[in-house]
């Protein structure tokens, strides 16, 4: 699948996107399986994960503490 161009919205300082970026983490679904014998296949290579990315400013954030919040919902890949 084609890469798709990211598109980014900008107010002021902030920035934001949401949509489908390429999944950043490494697996090795053979190994894992093998007792740990890997093998460098990576299983999520040609997978995709649903992204939401805020971009602020430190000041934005003020004193006190920071919570945040988040859910992984299903663990569905897309395959791209």
């Amino acid at each position: 699948m084609m890469a798709r161009a990211a598109e980014i919205t900008k107010a002021g300082e902030y920035r934001s996107f949401a949509g489908w970026r390429s999944e950043p983490f490494f697996f090795d679904a053979n190994g894992a399986a093998n007792q740990l014998v890997f093998t460098g296949d990576d299983f999520l290579a040609d997978k995709d994960a649903c992204s939401i990315v805020l971009e602020l400013p430190n000041a934005a954030l003020g004193r006190n503490k920071l919570g945040l919040w988040t859910t992984l919902g299903s663990a569905a890949l897309m395959s791209r």
